[in-house]
């Protein structure tokens, strides 16, 4: 048995009240768990699309070079195409 089923488990004198406001909550969390899933899923293709891109961050001042940097890695890009 599921050791989570029982502190899950309703109470059994559970008014319907009470069962519907449970139902409720439940249901919202359901939602709410989907939507993740659904997000894990998302990030998980955009990374399967990504693999094997390598993303580099250019750092330095205004000119030292950091465009023409950029460009030849662009140049090489276009080559190995």
């Amino acid at each position: 048995m599921d050791p989570l089923a029982v502190i899950t488990a309703p109470s059994p004198n559970e008014s319907p009240q009470e069962k519907a406001a449970r139902e409720e909550r439940e249901a919202e969390a359901q939602r709410i768990s989907d939507l993740i899933d659904e997000d894990i899923r998302a990030e998980r293709a955009v990374r399967k699309k990504e693999e094997g891109v390598v993303k580099i961050l250019l750092l330095g001042q205004g000119e030292s070079g950091v465009l023409i940097n950029f460009g030849y890695f662009a140049i090489l890009k276009l080559r190995n195409r």
